[in-house]
C-alpha cells in the first residue's frame, strides 16, 4: 500500500515497539531503494566480476553462531 514517507516513518515507529514488529524504521529504509536487477543495470556478472565468495560459505561464516557447536554452544562454555 503506498503511503507517504512521513506516514510510513511515524508508523514504522509505533509499529517497531511491538513483540513481533511488522515493520521497523530499518526496513523502511531498506525499502527506499530498488533492489530488483533490471535489463538497463549491469550487475557483477555482466562487469565479468564474479562474486569470490560461495554463497553457502559465506552464510555459515556469519552463522556460526547459531550452528550446532557453534559460538555460544553448551558443550563451548567451560563451567566452572
Amino acid at each position: 500500500m503506498p503511503l507517504p514517507l512521513f506516514l510510513a516513518k511515524f508508523s514504522a515507529k509505533i509499529l517497531e515497539k511491538m513483540p513481533n514488529p511488522l515493520l521497523t524504521v530499518d526496513q523502511l529504509n531498506l525499502l527506499k531503494y530498488d533492489n530488483i536487477s533490471s535489463k538497463s543495470n549491469m550487475n557483477n556478472f555482466d562487469l565479468g566480476s564474479p562474486s569470490k565468495i560461495n554463497f553457502e560459505e559465506g552464510v555459515m561464516k556469519y552463522a556460526y553462531n547459531w550452528r550446532e557447536g557453534g559460538q555460544f554452544s553448551v558443550k563451548n562454555f567451560k563451567k566452572g
